[in-house]
């Protein structure tokens, strides 16, 4: 199920796409946007960044395949715990 948030926007220009994916993003997934960058090129979306959360970063391309214009996203958003006691459970 798509999230209605990211339905309700429509990016129509490269200028407007990072702003609308980024608020798509934060909104539906709590994903900070001074960590993600979003760049928009002859339909495809690609995802830059990191995030805490496998489901942030899952999300993350469930917002922005909603959008306008979008027709493929490259999700390259790295996995970065901010918790200390994450860290060693990494190379599990």
């Amino acid at each position: 199920m798509k999230n209605p948030t990211c339905l309700l926007l429509q990016a129509t220009t490269d200028v407007t796409f990072e702003a609308a994916a980024l608020f798509a993003m934060q909104d539906g997934y709590a994903i900070r946007p001074d960590r993600v960058h979003a760049t928009l090129h002859n339909g495809c979306a690609q995802l830059t960044g990191n995030v805490q959360w496998q489901y942030q970063k899952d999300g993350a391309t469930r917002c922005v395949e909603s959008l306008q214009g979008v027709a493929s996203v490259e999700n390259r958003l790295t996995l970065v715990p901010d918790s200390p006691c994450f860290a060693g459970r990494q190379g599990l």
